[in-house]
Order: structure tokens, then sequence, then C-alpha cells
């Protein structure tokens, strides 16, 4: 009876040891696959040191650091003026963006760097050229007329092109005394003018002229003066 009774706790002992194995063994196992599932699940990260300048219209080479731990490309929004040094890499880099001379008005560009699934846009704004000639000329004149009552309203538009548009604070069209007027920047091309007149007349002219004002002397560039009516 007391061999048995060893026997049985021996046995006892073996399945202790035996089912301290199997946790050991199950612990070591999760222990691999956490490790495992770390590297090759670890999410893509990207910072750039700068996420927004300024530049003269003289143009610059601005010099942006790249933290990543995947391979990066860079892309702009079709700015023709700002190129890169390389257009992709992997890993921690150095990239840099040059802005070209800028001759028109103030301008603004994106870059955007990918890294992975992360992006980060890099906002670009340029000032505008303070050199070239400013110049206005005058276009054709439209008028249209509704009748309301015992009145009429009369619409009149009129067009213009403007060079050097960046050189301007102020552009429009002269209609007699009235002015039809354009602020902030200012494009170079081709640009419309409108203004309204009531009137008990049934038959109106006009006198117009396309104008601009230089933003540093204050001087205004005239079109020629030009005469529209409706009859």
């Amino acid at each position: 009876m007391v061999t048995r009774l060893f026997r049985i706790i021996n046995q006892n002992k073996m399945k202790s040891v035996f089912r301290l194995f199997l946790i050991l063994f199950a612990l070591a196992s999760s222990a691999i696959l956490i490790s495992s599932c770390s590297e090759d699940w670890e999410e893509d990260y990207l910072l750039v040191d700068k996420t927004s300048f300024n530049v003269g219209n003289s143009g610059e080479t601005v010099t942006i650091s790249i933290q990543t731990n995947t391979d990066w490309r860079v892309v702009t929004n079709n700015a023709s003026w700002v190129t890169f040094d390389k257009a992709h890499g992997s890993g921690n880099s150095e990239l840099q963006i040059t802005i070209g001379r800028n001759s028109s008005n103030k301008r603004t560009g994106k870059v955007t760097i990918c890294a992975g699934t992360e992006y980060v846009e890099i906002e670009i704004d340029q000032a505008a050229s303070t050199s070239g000639a400013l110049s206005v000329s005058t276009g054709t004149c439209t008028i249209t007329r509704a009748k309301s009552g015992s009145s009429f309203k009369y619409t009149i538009t009129a067009k213009y092109t403007i060079s050097g548009g960046h050189l301007a604070s102020e552009a429009g069209v002269m209609f007699g005394n009235t002015k039809s007027k354009t602020t902030g920047t200012i494009s170079n091309g081709t640009h419309t003018a409108t203004i309204t007149v009531t009137t008990t007349n049934p038959s109106y002219s006009v006198t117009y002229r396309a104008y601009a004002v230089n933003k540093s002397s204050g001087a205004t560039v005239y079109g020629t003066s030009k005469n529209q009516r409706y009859n």
C-alpha cells in the first residue's frame, strides 16, 4: 500500500511538471509571435522640419529634413517653377527644393512628400516681381437694355487687357466717371468690367477706357478712350 501511495505521488508530480512545461512553452510561443507581429506590422511614419516657407521673387533653394522608416517620393501640384535635387529616396534624408525667379504675380505652390501610407504637404509662397512695365488696353463694349415700368435698366460690359499686372494695385474700366475696379492680385490677360445704369431715357451712350494704378508710384496708366451707344 505504501508503494502504491508513492507511485501515485510520483505520477502527480510528473503531471504537474508536464503542465508547467506546457504553460512555459505556450508563453514562449506567444512572446515569439508578438515579437514577430511587432516587426512585420511596424507603422509607417513621416516627419519633415518645414511645412511652409516664403521665398522672395529672385528665387531660393531650401533644404527639407525628412525622417521616415520607409521609401519616400515627392510630387508637386504642377508648379513648373519648383524643382528638386531628387524625386525619391529611402529612410532619413535631406531634400533640396529650388524655387525659380518670379517675373509675374505672387504665386503659391504645394509640394507633397509620400512615404508608405503617410504624406506631408509643404506650401510655398513666392513674392511678386517688382520689375517690368505696366500697360492696359481698352477692348470692346456691349450694352443691353431691360424695361421696367417707365424706366430702363442698361447693363454695360467692357473688356480690357492688362500686362504687368503684378505691378498694379488696382485695374478696371472707367465708364465716364464711374469706376469698375479690381484690387488685390491682378493677373495678366483679358478681363471684363460691368456696371448697370437705370434711367428713363430710351437710349444710352457711354465713354469708357481701361486703367491701371502702379502700386509703387501710384501713377494711373490709361488705355484708349472709346464710345458705345445703345439706340
